[in-house]
Parts: C-alpha cells; sequence; structure tokens
C-alpha cells in the first residue's frame, strides 16, 4: 500500500474528498451565544471531561459567570434545532491568553456539565479524547503528508430560513471545510504554530472574511492507495491545528493563523490535567 506525499493529491476524487470533509465534521460544532455566532470549535474530551476546544478570544467574550442570562446553542444535525445550555452552568479553562491578537497564543476549553443536551450531542457528534495516546496523536500532528482540512463556520454564511415551530426565528449556521495548499510550521515559547495557506480563493465562496472560523479545526488525512486496485483510502483523521486568526487577504486568498499539535496535546492536556480533569 503506497502513502501518498505532501499535498500531491491532485489526483484525489472529489467524492473521496467529500468523504474526508465529512469525518472531520462530524467534531465540529459552531459557537452561539443567545443567536450570535462567536466562532467555531471541536469536540473534545479529556477520560470523562467533555467540552469545546477553540480559540481563548472567543471564550473571553462569553459570560460564565454565576448571574448570567445568556445560553450557549449548539447544532448537531442537518434539520433545525438547537441544544441549549445556560452559560451559568458551563466552565472555561484558559489554555494560552494572546499576547497580541496576531502572534497569539490563544486557545481554550469550554466544559459541559453533565446534561441531557450533552447526551444529544455524543449520539449525533464525534468527541477526540485527547488523553488517550496522546504521544500518537502528536506525532501524527507533526508530519505534514496527507490530505488537509479546515473546518468551520463563517459568519457571513450565516443565513435566515424562516420561522421555527416555536415562531422564533430560524437561523442556519453553514459549515464549510476547505482544502490547503501550504503549512509553514513554526514555535515560540511552549506553543507552536502553523501558518496555513488554503486551496480556495475567497471568491469561491463569497466571503471577504473567514469571520466565524476562530477557534476551527485543522486535520491531517493520511490518504493511501491500494497497490493492486489503487483506490484510495484513509484510515483514521487527526486534529493537527486550532485556528486562531485571519491575515489580511492578498492575491484574492487568506492564510490562517493556527496552534499546531504540540499546543493541542501537550499544552492542552497539561492545562486540562492541572484544573482536575
Amino acid at each position: 500500500m503506497e502513502e501518498m506525499s505532501s499535498f500531491d493529491l491532485s489526483g484525489l476524487p472529489e467524492d473521496f474528498r467529500n468523504q474526508s470533509r465529512i469525518a472531520v465534521g462530524t467534531y465540529s460544532v459552531p459557537i452561539v451565544v443567545n443567536g450570535e455566532l462567536c466562532g467555531s470549535g471541536t469536540l473534545i474530551r479529556c477520560g470523562d471531561t467533555y467540552g469545546i476546544l477553540t480559540a481563548h478570544h472567543v471564550v473571553k467574550q462569553l459570560d460564565f459567570t454565576a448571574n448570567s442570562d445568556k445560553k450557549l446553542y449548539l447544532s448537531v444535525a442537518d434539520f433545525p434545532h438547537r441544544l441549549t445550555f445556560e452559560m451559568r452552568n458551563l466552565a472555561s479553562i484558559t489554555i494560552a491568553e494572546p499576547v497580541s491578537d496576531e502572534s497569539g497564543p490563544d486557545m481554550a476549553f469550554i466544559k459541559f456539565p453533565p446534561s441531557a443536551p450533552l447526551g444529544e450531542i455524543k449520539a449525533r457528534k464525534s468527541f477526540l479524547d485527547i488523553s488517550v495516546v496522546p504521544e500518537t496523536k502528536l506525532q501524527e500532528s507533526l508530519y505534514d503528508d496527507g490530505l488537509w482540512i479546515v473546518v468551520g463556520f463563517p459568519g457571513q454564511l450565516v443565513a435566515s430560513v424562516g420561522v421555527s415551530s416555536s415562531s422564533t426565528p430560524a437561523v442556519c449556521f453553514r459549515r464549510i471545510a476547505f482544502g490547503v495548499e501550504q503549512v509553514v510550521r513554526s514555535e515560540f515559547g511552549e506553543f507552536d504554530y502553523l501558518e496555513i495557506l488554503l486551496d480556495c480563493p475567497v471568491k469561491r465562496w463569497s466571503l471577504s472574511s473567514f469571520g466565524g472560523m476562530s477557534g476551527c479545526g485543522v486535520w491531517r488525512v493520511p490518504i493511501y492507495r491500494d497497490g493492486e486496485t489503487k483506490e484510495f483510502l484513509y484510515r483514521n483523521c487527526y486534529l493537527a491545528g486550532i485556528a486562531f486568526y485571519q491575515t489580511e487577504e492578498a492575491d484574492n486568498s487568506r492564510r490562517l493563523r493556527c496552534h499546531g499539535g504540540r499546543s493541542i496535546f501537550v499544552q492542552g492536556l497539561k492545562s486540562l490535567r492541572e484544573a482536575g480533569y
């Protein structure tokens, strides 16, 4: 079985790409508070602790105080619905607080309480357990080969779709997945970074900004080809980054600045364990 080289994936069938996008999309959620999109996130767990990994600046704008009257809404299926958490029942854990918007570091975790909405999320979505073989997950995140996918919820694709059965406005938060043309890695202090060039022009989606995708997941999908049938195959999808900043538009595209695997599987896991999880 032959492993495909980095970014040399021009022969991949579109239906195979779509399968990969769907696979990583099951971990992705929009972060919506009182009807407003605040960012994107990736569903993770640390043992029996479940929640959302996202950017710190997304979490910073939320009210987790005991007197908060805000509500977190999540969408986990393709039909009109919402799962509701009272913000006062949630907890946030800072993994990295930014020195600046552009340079970060910028990552945090939102913890779900045991509840019926959490049970519904578990039934319909997937949580990546960062506490199980973290060394392997880290190593896989550091390779550059395979198909790379960025999946999140741009604010400019939020659309009203009428009125729900409860006579409240129904809003669609559209998840999209981009391929990646280039990944540039760097490290500063205890955190690592990815600078990602997306392979789709901004105009393709009529987007002038990727606002709303802060906190979205970056995934690496190793691709294999059967030596006899030449069929494209993949075994696993690996979380490789969390986005926190978009650069200015240049040549009809933008770059996303993200944290890499060391930030997730070393510093992220360390922060959760220090918090007692």
